[in-house]
């Protein structure tokens, strides 16, 4: 909970005054200080803090990640209210000279291994992860539309990192199947797999 203390202090020193409503920050203070994981709306106001400075299009706040993390860790499953704050942290679909960078892909099969197995996560979650992921893979600049061998390998150690398909990456995998103009034959295997098991 190391991420409270440096929170709790920026905003004691008036760091978010800007950007959050005096009623906000007191509730922000409040639930920092508590032990728990941070609230919902707590993850929100940092969402609106972090993403005012410029950071959602390049690498993600530790602090906000640091939070999402510890939230997701301890319900063990996808909110809609979550998925909607987490939203927030990746660029707009029509944004197209903002990317989905690698720690953003990587932040969210971290948050998937967390979930994984819970029948409580929000439909939302599912529909979300494979657009962006599919994103991050397909409109990079180095290989627009193509999955290249680098993505293949990480797309792959990624997915089978848990040795199974969750029902995120059973909807990621057939979406690439279907958008990726070309792709490694590891990969174009694995969707094949999932395919004949389906």
């Amino acid at each position: 909970m190391d991420y409270k203390k440096k929170i709790k202090s920026q905003c004691e020193k008036g760091a978010f005054s800007a950007t959050l409503k005096p009623a906000e920050r007191k509730r922000l203070l409040v639930d920092i200080s508590d032990s728990s994981p941070l609230s919902i709306s707590s993850i929100g106001y940092l969402t609106k803090i972090f993403s005012n400075d410029g950071i959602k299009a390049t690498i993600p706040n530790p602090l906000l990640l640091s939070a999402i993390n510890e939230h997701v860790a301890h319900r063990g499953c996808m909110s809609a209210e979550l998925v909607q704050q987490i939203k927030k942290l990746f660029p707009a679909v029509k944004a197209t000279t903002e990317k989905i960078t690698r720690p953003l892909a990587d932040f969210l099969f971290d948050l998937n291994e967390q979930v994984a197995n819970s029948e409580e996560n929000h439909p939302s979650w599912g529909a979300f992860f494979a657009r962006t992921v599919s994103r991050h893979l397909l409109e990079d600049s180095d290989s627009p539309n193509e999955i290249d061998d680098e993505e293949a390998n990480w797309l792959i150690e990624r997915i089978l990192s848990d040795g199974q398909y969750d029902y995120v990456e059973q909807k990621l995998l057939p979406l690439l199947g279907r958008r990726a103009k070309k792709m490694p034959e590891s990969l174009r295997f694995q969707i094949e797999l999932l395919d004949g098991a389906a």
